[in-house]
């Protein structure tokens, strides 16, 4: 032990030395444990932490490319209704070819019900 530790608890009475040793006997295990703990978590919770602030930098590159979106979609329209009717029809998609079958053949008109539909008009 260290002359100066052990002058300290030579100099102390029984009743001050038991509380002393015993507040030390407590005192390092606990700081030792503490700092367990910490590093313990830190390995358990660090994949989380990273996985967290990786989710988090996608939100906000999401974020801004929303705000892109939203800033072409509103210019889009803005355009839309500044220029003449023919031209809005330049900028969206060309219509489908003369020679598709969806454009000669449109559907056909379903007929109109005489009664509405149900279980017991059905078997009729």
């Amino acid at each position: 032990m260290p002359p100066l530790l052990a002058s300290f608890f030579d100099s102390l009475d029984g009743v001050s030395y038991f509380f002393v040793s015993s507040g030390i006997f407590v005192l390092v295990p606990a700081v030792l444990y503490f700092g367990l703990g910490l590093w313990i978590g830190a390995l358990t919770w660090g994949r989380f932490k990273r996985r967290f602030i990786a989710g988090q930098e996608t939100i906000e590159d999401l974020k801004s490319e929303l705000s892109l979106l939203k800033r072409r979609s509103a210019d889009l329209a803005t355009r839309a209704l500044t220029q003449q009717p023919g031209a809005v029809r330049t900028a969206m998609k060309p219509p489908l070819s003369a020679t598709g079958p969806s454009a000669l053949n449109p559907l056909p008109a379903l007929p109109t019900p005489s009664a509405a539909f149900t279980l017991w008009t059905a078997s009729e």
